[in-house]
Parts: structure tokens; sequence; C-alpha cells
């Protein structure tokens, strides 16, 4: 009397388990199948399955690269934005530095004028 039953394995295939057909003491065998031999109503959605996955892996590695590209171009973008701030930004910084040494040398040349007029005799 000879019986079998299957076993789903991880990836898709099965173990056929042949049972009583050599003997009280012996040990059962187990033969892999592939996907592709199995006969049934599981194998093909199964198969989908691994087709959808596979698709849903391919649509998320095109959109990360698209989301990698997009975020390069902003970050390019940001970058320039920023240099140019900081470039206008340290020209207004040397203008300004240049207004108070003129202002500073004014307010000097008026001290020396204000003390010769009052009477100094070594203002420089």
């Amino acid at each position: 009397m000879s019986t079998s039953s299957k076993e789903s394995d991880e990836d898709g295939g099965t173990k056929e388990e042949a049972a009583g057909s050599l003997g009280m003491g012996t040990v059962a065998s187990k033969k892999r199948t592939s996907p592709d031999e199995e006969v049934g109503e599981d194998s093909a959605p199964r198969v989908k399955r691994n087709t959808n996955a596979a698709v849903a892996i391919d649509n998320l590695t095109v959109a990360l690269e698209r989301q990698a590209q997009a975020f390069a171009v902003a970050f390019t973008q940001a970058a320039d934005r920023t240099a140019t701030i900081l470039e206008k930004q340290g020209e207004m910084m040397m203008e300004q530095s240049q207004a108070m040494v003129a202002a500073f040398h004014g307010m000097a040349t008026a001290m020396n004028a204000l003390a010769r007029s009052l009477g100094g005799d070594n203002c420089d």
C-alpha cells in the first residue's frame, strides 16, 4: 500500500514523500520538484506572485533612481544658490569694510585738524 504526500517548499517547489512502499523499518525518500513540474491550481498563482514581485521590484528600482536624480538636481541647485548668496554677502561685507575704513580715515583726519586748530604741535 503506497501513499504519497506533498509539502510546499520555500521557493515554490514541493517535496513528495512516498510512504509505506519500502517496508516497515525503512526511511521514506523525498523528491523535490520544481514549480514548473507541478500540476494544479497552486502553480499558476505562485508563478503570478513571483512575476508580480519582480515587476514591483523593477518599479521600485526605477522610482528610487528617479528620486536619486531629483535629489542630485535639487542638491546642485541648492549648492549653487548658497554659493551665490555667500558670494554676494562677501562682496557686501567687503564694501562695508571699505566704507568703515574710509569713515575712520575721515574721522582721524578731522580729529587731527581739530587738534591742530586747538594748538597742538605734533598731531599726525
